[in-house]
């Protein structure tokens, strides 16, 4: 694992002129992963939002099971009105042990 790491560092330091910081995992499990959610905006920018976990890393409790259903077929307005009404309630819990890092890009 050192040798991997001091070379992966030598090259990107050679090819990109960085200095990074490398840690390398020892099982595909430990690995973290992004999801991208890309907004075209009206004005020609695009957004880019990044979701280290993606959403299934995040666990949705309420205290009785059916609450956790959601109409994704009901017309707009009463899909937010389900939603205030189960943001009162409803808790998400993670999956693991590390943090959920957001970032948003604007080209």
């Amino acid at each position: 694992m050192d040798d991997q790491a001091a070379i992966l560092e030598l090259w990107l330091k050679s090819q990109f002129d960085i200095a990074p910081s490398i840690t390398v995992m020892h099982s595909p499990r430990d690995l973290l992963h992004c999801r991208v959610i890309t907004v075209n905006w009206a004005s020609g920018k695009i957004s880019k939002i990044l979701l280290d976990q993606g959403m299934g890393y995040w666990r949705g409790r309420t205290p009785y099971r059916d609450q956790m259903n959601f109409d994704f077929n009901a017309q707009h307005h009463d899909q937010a009105m389900q939603m205030i009404e189960k943001y009162s309630y409803a808790q998400m819990q993670q999956s693991g042990e590390w943090p959920t890092y957001i970032s948003c890009v604007v080209t």
